[in-house]
C-alpha cells in the first residue's frame, strides 16, 4: 500500500534477526493474559510514554470504501456498480449506493460503514468467482465482468 504512493516503508520487527530471536522467546512473555506484546513493552517502558505502554491494541485499517469508489478501475467497484447489484440479487442496491455517495462525499465513513461495504464487496466476488464462472464454464454464458 505504501508503495503504491511512492512511500517506502520500513518494517523493523520483520528483520529476520529479530523473527529468529522472537521464536526463542517462551510465548508466557509474549502474551500475558490480554495483554499483548508484554516482553516488547517490558523492553522499552523506560523510553516510551507510560499511556502507551499501557493503551489498549488499536488495529490499522486501510481506507476500504476508497477503494470501491467508482471512479476507481477496478473489479471491486465494477461489482459494486448498481447492474452488478441488481444482476447478482444479494443486496439492496439502494442500501449500497447510499454507502458508496457516503464514502464519495469527502466524510471520513464509520468503520460500520466501511466493514459493510466490504462484506458487500466479499459477498459480489465470491457469487462473480463461484457461481458466475461455473455457470459460464458449463454453460459458456459470460457476465460481462473482467478484471480491469
Amino acid at each position: 500500500m505504501s508503495m503504491g504512493h511512492s512511500v517506502e516503508g520500513r518494517v523493523p520487527f520483520l528483520d529476520h534477526r529479530l523473527i529468529e530471536l522472537a521464536a526463542r522467546i517462551p510465548p508466557k512473555y509474549k502474551i500475558r493474559g490480554m495483554n499483548e506484546k508484554y516482553l516488547l513493552k517490558r523492553a522499552f517502558a523506560d523510553v516510551l510514554p507510560a499511556s502507551i505502554v499501557r493503551r489498549p491494541k488499536q488495529p490499522y485499517r486501510a481506507p476500504i470504501a476508497a477503494s470501491f469508489a467508482p471512479d476507481q478501475n477496478s473489479l471491486a467497484a465494477s461489482l459494486l456498480e448498481p447492474r452488478e447489484l441488481r444482476r447478482m440479487g444479494l443486496v439492496d442496491v439502494e442500501a449500497v449506493q447510499r454507502l458508496l455517495q457516503k464514502a464519495a462525499s469527502g466524510t471520513t465513513p464509520g468503520e460500520r460503514d466501511e466493514m459493510g461495504l466490504a462484506l458487500v464487496a466479499s459477498s459480489q466476488l465470491l457469487h462473480h468467482l463461484f457461481v458466475d464462472k461455473f455457470s459460464s464454464a458449463t454453460s459458456s454464458t459470460s457476465t460481462g465482468i473482467e478484471c480491469r
